[in-house]
């Protein structure tokens, strides 16, 4: 007679079978019987925490953590679950203990810092991804976390060393390779070569680890119906979500039937909106890399198109086994995917001028008319009004880009074109000095520059996003970043009438700018270098004339030459059918 299942096996049985709810009332009984066992205290927490309950999943970590106090996984756990639990000081409580576990504890915690730092507990991060780091120095993944900590704190100098000594290290292993290939882009230490290298490396390493298998084209009628594929994290309310919402909306379906494939669960409003308009809306988070490709050839799809790249929790993974006839990227990530199996990149001649920019992309460049984005102009903002110096007298500068754009050299520059514009004032806006220890760090990297502090404003993130529009009304001239320039922020700048100063780059990365204004007509306003742009600022600055025309004219132009999806669209459509083209052989 065969042995009766254990309750551990009934559990594992039934969460293998997908048979959540029957393991989570078994779990349940058990643990009423026996309520500190720790093998059932972890496993109902890691079913709680899949579930998104966050609350519950933490006690029973915290159960966890005290039959097991020297276990960093449990630890690390436990304050990723507070986290989410938006319990924050709690959470950097348990996660500083792990660094009185010794060597063992240095993954757990550079794991940690990761979280921490996403949550703007960016002291707690720095500390915890350098202690991370000091343990296990050889270790690949550890560095890359606490590269991550010091470039999001400020310290791109030190990121940048970190990798470097950890190169070898990861260039064995695909996963690994991946994990620094964003990083890479916000650091002007590293050369456009450098990181194409990088990306070219992890797309070998990819293809050696999941060979491509290509569908057969079924039907190669070069003019029928396409089936095209959008894989994204954004299909919500932010950022890249507002370039996409309206090429969904706009394509011909006549002519291309399209599909979206979420892999970010967080739905709001603009979720609603796409799935209104694709033929089918697939939730893909958690699904395993097989089944989603699996999915992609059931449904026939004739282009898939990547949204995403290198950032956040993407899905090359997926592309990488090639479940489409046709792959491109696009919009998403400002470099090369470096996978060989994504045939296709979609830029424009100001991103990617032709031919220097082909030698640095794993893709075919197709370079689309215009600019290569279309923009939904946000519909709380208010209206631009007139020049603030008009009322104060002074020019303000601003930058409301990401916290990890702002190099050493941007501030640099910042504070000379401080000192070119007698009486001028800058304020620098964004989601991380919303953290006052980081507040701080910045304002003593711009004193060390040479900047006066008393000229200098820092703030967070505002409550809505009608009061970060409406302070546009405070911004006489905008300043982009670089080497990792703005893309919204400029667009919003430009919504509100605020001109932004640039500097042409040599990567895409650097080059988006430059792409904005020069469709803008405002080419001139782009400096050729470092130096250039600190002239161009001046002049502008010294130019309340013409601020005051932009002032009225630049939502104009955004709108007819930036937003225009009906003329935008087609022109995408076109360049898919010539890419379908190629594939059935036309």
């Amino acid at each position: 007679m065969a042995a009766r299942p254990t309750i551990r096996q009934q559990i594992d049985g039934l969460l293998r079978g997908g048979k959540h709810a029957q393991a989570r009332a078994i779990l349940e009984r058990a643990l009423k019987r026996d309520p500190k066992d720790p093998a059932l205290c972890r496993i109902m927490a890691k079913l709680l925490a899949a579930q998104g309950d966050a609350v519950r999943s933490a006690v029973y970590l915290e159960r966890l953590v005290s039959a097991q106090p020297t276990d960093p996984t449990a630890r690390a756990a436990l304050a990723e679950q507070l986290l989410h639990s938006e319990k924050p000081d709690q959470a950097e409580k348990a996660a500083r203990k792990l660094m009185y576990l010794g060597p063992a504890a240095a993954a757990s915690a550079g794991m940690v810092s990761t979280l921490l730092l996403s949550s703007g507990l960016h002291a707690a991060a720095l500390e915890l991804g350098d202690w991370a780091y000091a343990n296990n120095p050889d270790d690949a993944r550890t560095a890359g976390y606490a590269a991550a900590a010091r470039i999001f704190t400020g310290d791109h100098a030190g990121g940048v060393e970190i990798l470097r000594s950890t190169a070898d290290a990861r260039a064995a292993e695909a996963s690994l390779q991946c994990d620094p290939l964003l990083l890479m882009l916000y650091c002007s230490e590293f050369s456009p070569q450098e990181i194409f290298e990088a990306h070219r490396v992890y797309g070998e390493l990819q293809a050696a680890q999941t060979p491509a298998d290509p569908p057969r084209i079924s039907d190669p009628d070069p003019d029928r119906p396409l089936r095209v594929a959008y894989i994204s994290q954004d299909f919500r309310n932010r950022s890249a979500g507002h370039f996409i919402e309206g090429i969904v909306a706009h394509h011909d379906r006549a002519h291309i039937e399209v599909y979206c494939y979420s892999h970010r669960m967080n739905a709001d409003a603009l979720t609603d909106r796409v799935r209104a308009c694709a033929a089918e809306f697939r939730e893909i988070q958690g699904v395993p890399d097989p089944a989603v490709d699996q999915q992609i050839r059931a449904d026939k799809i004739d282009i898939a198109v990547d949204l995403t790249g290198h950032t956040g929790v993407n899905r090359l993974g997926v592309l990488a086994r090639k479940p489409a006839p046709v792959q491109a990227t696009y919009m998403g990530y400002a470099a090369t995917t470096g996978l060989g199996a994504i045939g296709y990149r979609l830029v424009d001649a100001h991103t990617d001028p032709s031919p220097e920019a082909d030698a640095l992309a794993t893709e075919q460049l197709v370079r689309l008319d215009g600019c290569f984005l279309c923009y939904t102009p946000p519909a709380h903002a208010p209206d631009a009004g007139p020049c603030p110096a008009q009322r104060t007298g002074s020019v303000t500068f601003a930058s409301f880009n990401t916290f990890a754009k702002i190099t050493d050299n941007v501030i640099a520059a910042w504070v000379e074109i401080l000192r070119s514009v007698p009486g001028s004032s800058l304020l620098v806006k964004n989601a991380g000095l919303g953290d006052p220890w980081l507040s701080g760090r910045f304002v003593d990297r711009f004193v060390r520059a040479g900047g006066d502090a008393e000229r200098l404003e820092t703030m967070g993130e505002t409550p809505t996003a009608a009061e970060h529009m409406g302070l546009y009304g405070r911004v006489d001239i905008a300043l982009d970043t670089f080497p990792y320039n703005g893309t919204t922020t400029t667009l919003e700048a430009a919504w509100m009438g605020v001109p932004v100063v640039t500097v042409r780059g040599d990567s895409h990365v650097s080059r988006v700018g430059v792409s904005l204004l020069e469709n803008l007509g405002l080419g001139d306003l782009i400096g050729e270098d470092i130096a250039g742009y600190v002239r161009t600022a001046g002049v502008i600055a010294g130019d309340e004339n013409r601020r005051r025309l932009l002032r009225d004219e630049l939502r104009g132009r955004v709108r007819d030459r930036l937003s225009d999806f009906g003329a935008f669209v087609p022109r995408l459509e076109t360049a898919y059918r010539a890419m379908w083209h190629r594939a059935v052989g036309q």
